[in-house]
């Protein structure tokens, strides 16, 4: 990686990962399958940055998966 090679840091130490907070909530739903976990991740960050509950659920993904396409194509997800 070029800009940690000029940089002449870690990837953690030029991001400040080390200093994010972790955050584990046992209530959220995980997914049952192999397919979903890029749009669990996904809506789990937007609801964190947006301050509201998780609403992904198994039986919601492919509805959160048409919606990301559809935000890209309309340019509003970059």
């Amino acid at each position: 990686m070029e800009a940690i090679e000029k940089a002449k840091g870690s990837l953690e130490e030029l991001s400040g990962v080390h200093q994010w907070p972790m955050s584990v909530d046992p209530e959220w739903p995980t997914q049952d399958n192999g397919d979903d976990c890029g749009v669990f991740t996904a809506v789990g960050c937007e609801c964190i940055a947006l301050g509201i509950p998780m609403m992904m659920n198994n039986e919601r993904a492919l509805f959160f998966r048409e919606k990301m396409g559809v935000d890209i194509i309309r340019g509003k997800l970059v």
